[in-house]
């Protein structure tokens, strides 16, 4: 049977939620829609918190890892950032948090890389 697309996204994004959760991350938003006119920026995979940092969170899942890490791409990187900007203009109670951009790879039967600061 094959799985779409869209089924291994969201199987990807619930994997991390849980592994996030047993390193002691606590769950914000999922698919944060970033989307507003004229900032060019899009969807938020996962929002954390722990402690006091914000994490926004790129997941992907491809056939290896490797390819998993080299599809987070610049202009992608800076609609992140920008998705970012507008999420903490729409919460402002986490202003005073510190920001971090990680990104988790994941392929089948691999555990995931968990990269910190990954942009």
């Amino acid at each position: 049977m094959k799985v779409s697309t869209y089924k291994k996204g969201y199987l990807a994004e619930w994997t991390t939620q849980i592994y996030l959760w047993f390193k002691g991350y606590t769950l914000l938003y999922k698919r944060f829609n970033a989307t507003a006119k004229k900032t060019g920026s899009g969807e938020i995979d996962l929002i954390f918190k722990k402690r006091k940092t914000l994490i926004f969170c790129e997941v992907k899942y491809r056939k290896s890892q490797d390819d998993a890490l080299y599809a987070v791409s610049k202009n992608q990187q800076a609609r992140i950032r920008r998705g970012a900007q507008l999420f903490l203009k729409r919460h402002p109670k986490y202003r005073h948090f510190d920001i971090r951009f990680d990104v988790i790879a994941l392929a089948s039967k691999r555990w995931p890389i968990h990269i910190k600061n990954a942009f």
